[in-house]
């Protein structure tokens, strides 16, 4: 072969070479961006991430308020906001979090079984003259809860330090909220948990999640609640997960591992004692917050499982009758018609259970005490809407 036509065949496959190169390559860079933006900063609604600065036209009012709150931290911290479909919750994890899909499943599971357990009910607030109290008016599910999932100790206490910094009022409950591992709060809507603790061998993230997703859920839709009442209905919303407790408020020992899963039975033996003397509500009263009380939170435990049986519409009654008396009581007016909130103010017990009777019979408490004496269980049927979606899927 002649060295002119050798190297004239030479260009030619390298012309054909490039020529079946570069469309596919061309092809293979237009795909990157979108391989790159599943793992970016952004919000995920469904399989679509969007940017903060062009949300999807049809997130709800309250979803969009949570998502530009929390946008400066995401954006600093980088984070992906994972909005739940029904608009509840909005989740923030780390990019390219690996367990991110199967923590928001959970949540998601979580929400679905308290819809069915604690459904919306009507507003039973009564109207108010103008100008009153509108200012401060609740409009139940109006609010989307936020959930931090932290990778640990660190970085709760950055996001501890931020919230300090933008809200003024929180200065103080986060110096001492840096001492526990997690949080809940009811304004800004938000909670905390730390996947890795250090020293922390008894730990369950799915536990926590269930857990302080619930409280969320229960002061989103109804307001304040007793926190026995609070705290007991989470723990059946953990306990729903694999009959074990994990999340202990307030309690700074070590956690034997047979505790765990032996919560109902513990507090079986408590009532059993006295099955025929009806629990009191000052008695359940005494699982408060900021301290722990290990036989009140047992008891806690055993009624709000008892209630968790009841009708679910009648249970949400009863929380809203809670949340309008709390709201019509919980103010101190002054002569000049300004008014202020009672530090630490509870409904009183006597008031509760007038509440609770109207719904569940004037011997409500001894009906619940017996059902706990007889090892009743909590309600730990599994919510079915989250695990369908995810088998349409």
């Amino acid at each position: 072969m002649l060295p002119a036509m050798k190297t004239a065949l030479h260009s030619l496959f390298i012309f054909l070479l490039l020529a079946c190169w570069l469309p596919a390559h061309a092809q293979q860079k237009a795909k990157t961006p979108a391989r790159a933006a599943k793992n970016g900063v952004g919000v995920l609604v469904g399989k679509q991430l969007s940017s903060f600065d062009k949300l999807p036209a049809d997130l709800s009012e309250g979803a969009q308020r949570a998502l530009q709150r929390v946008r400066p931290y995401c954006e600093a911290q980088s984070l992906v906001a994972m909005v739940d479909p029904g608009m509840r919750f909005v989740m923030l994890v780390p990019e390219n979090n690996r367990t991110a899909q199967k923590l928001f499943l959970q949540a998601r599971e979580a929400a679905d079984w308290f819809d069915e357990r604690l459904p919306e009910t009507a507003n039973q607030m009564p109207a108010q003259p103008a100008g009153s109290w509108q200012d401060d008016a609740f409009t139940p599910d109006a609010e989307v809860a936020v959930l931090h999932v932290l990778r640990n100790e660190r970085e709760q206490a950055a996001l501890l330090s931020q919230m300090a910094e933008e809200e003024t009022y929180l200065s103080v409950w986060a110096r001492s909220a840096t001492q526990m591992l997690g949080f809940t709060l009811p304004r800004p809507l938000c909670a905390a948990i730390v996947m890795q603790a250090d020293g922390n061998e008894e730990w369950s993230p799915e536990h926590e999640l269930a857990n302080r997703l619930t409280q969320l859920l229960l002061q989103r839709r109804f307001g304040q609640q007793p926190y026995w009442l609070r705290q007991g209905i989470a723990w059946c919303a953990e306990w729903r997960v694999n009959a074990e407790l994990y999340c202990f408020p307030y309690r700074n020992e070590f956690v034997p591992r047979a505790e765990h899963g032996a919560w109902r039975i513990e507090a079986k033996a408590l009532f059993h004692k006295r099955a025929k003397q009806a629990v009191s509500v000052e008695e359940l009263q005494e699982c408060a917050s900021g301290s722990w009380n290990a036989q009140a939170s047992r008891k806690a435990f055993g009624v709000a499982g008892y209630l968790l049986t009841k009708d679910p519409n009648q249970l949400s009654a009863a929380l809203e009758a809670l949340r309008v008396h709390r709201e019509l009581n919980n103010r101190a007016t002054r002569a000049d018609g300004s008014w202020s909130r009672i530090p630490g103010y509870e409904v009183p017990a006597a008031e509760l259970d007038r509440i609770f009777a109207a719904q569940f019979g004037e011997q409500w408490r001894a009906a619940a005490t017996a059902h706990v004496a007889n090892g009743g269980k909590a309600d730990a049927r599994p919510a079915t809407g989250a695990k369908a979606a995810a088998k349409g899927r």
